[in-house]
This record gives structure tokens, C-alpha cells and sequence, in this order.
């Protein structure tokens, strides 16, 4: 990671000098472009890797801990770490992202249940039919944890 972050460093400092340039030609104009689009691309990828260290760990997947004809509920344990290692308390929790899809329908949703004191969600009127659910968790910086494994449920 310091290894990209000099290499940002340095490609912000030649960009920096390529525009300095008061009248540049149509060669220089074009290589600034694409140092532009480099550099624009590097800083997203540096960004989108530290939100991913600071994002919740996955924790386990979800299990059905009721289940009725149409419904059926869904618990979870809440993550206790970041996926770079540090404490993650309820409090930083700001919720979670349920999503499911039946295999039937090709119906592909999501819920987001808010709270990081929340543990368990009902699903209610569903058809018959295989689902699919994973979860994953959300902190209050917006940052989202990757997808549990998911888990089948079958709704009669």
C-alpha cells in the first residue's frame, strides 16, 4: 500500500508539472489527459481499498430461525471487527443489507434493516419457491461489508 501511495505521489507531481505549462501544444495537452484519467483512476482505487479495510468484517451467514408457510425468519450475529482488524462496536454499526433472490423467478432484491443492535429480520408473503439470502453489514461511514455466503431457503 506505501508502494501506491508513492506512486500517486509521483504521478500527482508529474501531472502537476505537465499543466504548469503556460501554452502547451497538442501533444502535451493529450499526454496530460491521459496522465488525468491515470491519476483519476489510481486515487479511486486507493479510496476503494481503504474503505475496504474499514469496512465491517463478514461475519457468518444468516440461519432461519423460524420458518411459517409464507414467512420466515432470518438471524444474524453482529460483526465485532473491521476487515482490517480493528474493534467495530454495535455503535458503529449503522445497519444491514439483506439480499435475496429466488431461483425460480429470477427475483433478485434487497432489504436494509436499520440498527446495528438489530439481529433478525422477518420476511413475510413470500411466494413458494427456492431462495437465496446473504447479508452483509453497513457502518456509519457508508462503508459495506462483502457479502456472507449465502443461504438457501426453501418456502412451501
Amino acid at each position: 500500500m506505501q508502494a501506491l501511495f508513492a506512486f500517486l505521489a509521483a504521478a500527482t507531481l508529474a501531472l502537476t508539472t505537465l499543466t504548469a505549462i503556460a501554452t502547451p501544444t497538442l501533444a502535451q495537452k493529450s499526454q496530460i489527459a491521459r496522465w488525468q484519467f491515470f491519476v483519476d483512476r489510481l486515487e479511486s482505487s486507493v479510496t476503494t481499498n481503504l474503505q475496504a479495510t474499514k469496512a465491517p468484517a463478514t461475519k457468518a451467514a444468516p440461519v432461519v430461525v423460524e420458518a411459517k408457510q409464507d414467512s420466515f425468519v432470518m438471524a444474524w450475529d453482529a460483526p465485532s471487527a473491521r476487515a482490517n482488524g480493528t474493534e467495530l462496536t454495535q455503535a458503529d454499526v449503522q445497519g444491514y443489507e439483506l439480499q435475496y433472490s429466488n431461483k425460480n423467478t429470477g427475483l433478485n432484491e434487497s432489504v436494509y434493516v436499520k440498527g446495528g443492535d438489530i439481529t433478525s429480520y422477518t420476511f413475510s408473503n413470500f411466494e413458494s419457491g427456492e431462495y437465496l439470502i446473504a447479508i452483509a453489514a453497513v457502518d456509519l461511514d457508508g462503508n459495506k461489508s462483502i457479502n456472507s455466503s449465502a443461504v438457501k431457503v426453501v418456502v412451501l
